[in-house]
Parts: structure tokens; C-alpha cells; sequence
């Protein structure tokens, strides 16, 4: 068995998958929980992150329809391309792809690809 990366007609697959915006979407607010929670005392990225990350964490929590954007669906597709996630000795299965970037690699990739977003948007963050 080999776990290779998704093809392009695989990602155009989960990009309409309900589930995998499922978890796209509980990733994002999980992330401004923990952002929104966190104290200030040694963050990880520094204050700098710290402070702009609770302020998109704050603002998330007040507007969770944020977290239900097409488009950071599409941003974490991106941040999967490098990371093999499909069983090439079986049919393809969404609902498998799913399960292996939640704990098949031994990390949970939607946690990671949640940091990434968060990373971009501070990129924006005054």
C-alpha cells in the first residue's frame, strides 16, 4: 500500500464533499477557541501572533459564519496538495481520504491546514 497525493479531479472531488466542509469549518472555529482562549503567556509565533490571532479569533466567535466560506475550503485543498492522503491499492473514497487527514498520519491535517489559514489571514491583520 502506498498513501499518495490527492489528483486535481480528487480535490475538485472534496471541495463539494459536505464533509470535508464539515471539518473545514470546525477546524476554523476550533482554532479561534483555542486563539480566543489563550492567555498571552509564551505563544506559540510570539505576542505579535498572539495579539492578531485573538483579534481574528474574537472576530470569528462573533460572526461563525465565517468559518463556513467556500473559499477556505478551497485554502485548505491548497495547503493539502503536499500531503499524501489516498490509498492507491483501493477504490477511492472520499469518506477514507477524510479519516486519513484526521489521524491517519498521526496528525490531525485539518488542525495543521487551520494554523496555515490562520497564518494567511494574519497576513491581513492590522
Amino acid at each position: 500500500m502506498a498513501i499518495i497525493l490527492l489528483t486535481s479531479a480528487q480535490k475538485n472531488a472534496l471541495l463539494s464533499n459536505t464533509s470535508f466542509a464539515n471539518q473545514v469549518k470546525w477546524a476554523v472555529l476550533d482554532k479561534a477557541v483555542y486563539w480566543a482562549g489563550h492567555n498571552g503567556s509564551t505563544p506559540p509565533g510570539g505576542l505579535e501572533r498572539w495579539r492578531k490571532s485573538k483579534t481574528l479569533a474574537l472576530t470569528i466567535q462573533n460572526s461563525p459564519s465565517m468559518a463556513d466560506s467556500f473559499d477556505i475550503v478551497k485554502r485548505f485543498l491548497v495547503s493539502v496538495k503536499n500531503t499524501p492522503c489516498v490509498n492507491d491499492q483501493v477504490t477511492y473514497d472520499e469518506a477514507a481520504v477524510i479519516t486519513y487527514l484526521l489521524s491517519g498520519s498521526g496528525t490531525n491535517q485539518f488542525d495543521v491546514m487551520s494554523d496555515t489559514w490562520f497564518d494567511q489571514e494574519l497576513v491581513y491583520q492590522p
